[in-house]
C-alpha cells in the first residue's frame, strides 16, 4: 500500500523554519537530486555499486475524461533487457510505467490533457528506495505517482506542488485495502514532508511539480534531466509453439490459440482456419 504527502508552497513560504524538535537533515525542499544521491550513497539500491530500475507509474487523475494525458519520458539512454538503445523519447498514454534507477532524478512531460487544452508540464522524479518484489516481476508491483487536475492547477498558478511516495508501515496503515486515487495527506508547507513520511511508512519517490517550462527555442538538454538510462519492460515473445498429445499449439500474442494435427491441413469453419 502506498501513500502520499502533497505540500504546496508559494514563493512567499519556501524559507520558512520546519519549527520540528527533531532535527531532519534530508527535506524534500532541498535541490532536486540531493536527496537520490544521499540514497544511492546509502546503497538503497541494494549496495553502492548495484544499478537497479524501480518501476514507476505516472497516473492522471481529473485532468479529463478517464483522467486522459500522455506522459513523455526524457532519457539519454534506454535499457530494455540486455539491449541499450540510442537516445529518444518515449511517449505514451497514461497511465504508464517505466524503470528509473534508483538515486536518480527525472524529468517528465505531462501533456494532451483534455481538461487542461494547450497546456504541458514538466516534473521531476526523484527516486530515492525501491520496493523488493519477486523475481522478474517488478513491473507488476510499480511505485505509482499520481497528479491530479487540483495539482496542475496549483502549479499553473505558480505554485510549487511536492509529494513524497511512502510505502506504509503496516503496523501504522488504516488496514483498509487501497484503491484509486490514492490516499493524500496535506501537510503545512513549513513541515518536512520526507521526514514525516519517513515517521509512517518508507519514502520512495519525490515529485515536484512547478509551471516552469522549457524555452520554445535552444531549450537546454539540462532541463530534461540528467541524462540518466530509463528502463522499459520486455515486450512479450511474438509467439510460443508446444507439442500436445500429436497436435501443434501454437499461443499468439493477441491471445488466440491454433490447434492443428501433425500432417493435416487446415480445416476452414466459421470464425476462420482450424
Amino acid at each position: 500500500m502506498t501513500a502520499v504527502l502533497l505540500s504546496w508552497v508559494p514563493p512567499t513560504s519556501a524559507q520558512l523554519p520546519v519549527g520540528r524538535d527533531v532535527y531532519s537533515p534530508l527535506s524534500a525542499r532541498m535541490s532536486p537530486g540531493a536527496v537520490a544521491r544521499w540514497s544511492a550513497q546509502a546503497g538503497r539500491s541494494g549496495s553502492p555499486r548495484m544499478a537497479y530500475f524501480q518501476p514507476v507509474e505516472v497516473r492522471l487523475v481529473d485532468t479529463g475524461p478517464g483522467g486522459g494525458g500522455r506522459v513523455t519520458w526524457y532519457s539519454a539512454l534506454q535499457a530494455t533487457g540486455e539491449r541499450i538503445a540510442p537516445k529518444g523519447i518515449v511517449t505514451a498514454a497514461a497511465p504508464h510505467s517505466a524503470g528509473l534507477l534508483v538515486g536518480g532524478t527525472y524529468r517528465v512531460g505531462i501533456s494532451d490533457m483534455p481538461g487542461f487544452p494547450g497546456v504541458s508540464i514538466y516534473p521531476t522524479i526523484e527516486v530515492i528506495d525501491r520496493l523488493h518484489p519477486p523475481s522478474d516481476r517488478q513491473y507488476e508491483f510499480p511505485v505509482p505517482v499520481e497528479l491530479t487536475g487540483e495539482d496542475i492547477r496549483l502549479a499553473l498558478q505558480g505554485h510549487l506542488v511536492t509529494r513524497v511516495v511512502y510505502l506504509e508501515e503496516p503496523r501504522l496503515s488504516a488496514g483498509n485495502e487501497q484503491t484509486r486515487p490514492m490516499m493524500v495527506r496535506d501537510l503545512d508547507p513549513r513541515r518536512n514532508a520526507l521526514a514525516e513520511a519517513d515517521r509512517a511508512g518508507r519514502p520512495m519517490v519525490i515529485l515536484r511539480l512547478g509551471s516552469r517550462t522549457p524555452p520554445t527555442r535552444n531549450a537546454p538538454a539540462a532541463f530534461f534531466g540528467t541524462g540518466l538510462p530509463i528502463q522499459f519492460p520486455k515486450p512479450p515473445a511474438v509467439s510460443r509453439r508446444r507439442s500436445a498429445g500429436g497436435r501443434l499449439v501454437s499461443g499468439r500474442v493477441d491471445g488466440r490459440i491454433r490447434i492443428r494435427s501433425k500432417g493435416s491441413s487446415p480445416v476452414q469453419v466459421a470464425g476462420g482456419a482450424r
